[in-house]
């Protein structure tokens, strides 16, 4: 899904400045962020559960290094999705 948000991003920069890909791709880079932000956030904290339970610094860990930065890309894509 990393990879598909990747080729996408670059998809519609090339396509939006030189082929006029218009909104379409911009509407499905958004959708596939989305998807691999909540993807990557559900792994993540399911991984934690699973390995440690309740332990203080495994939780402070996926929130500073996946919860809060995914979130900011899920929030990116849903304000590319207002505009389009």
């Amino acid at each position: 899904m990393i990879l598909a948000a990747v080729l996408l991003a670059v998809a519609s920069g090339i396509g939006n400045r030189w082929f006029q890909a218009g909104r379409g791709i911009a509407r499905l880079t958004s959708y596939v962020a989305i998807g691999s932000a909540v993807t990557i956030k559900v792994i993540g904290i399911s991984m934690v559960l699973l390995s440690s339970g309740f332990a203080l610094l495994p939780w402070l860990m996926v929130l500073t290094f996946i919860v809060v930065p995914f979130s900011v890309a899920a929030a990116s894509g849903r304000r590319t999705l207002a505009t389009c």
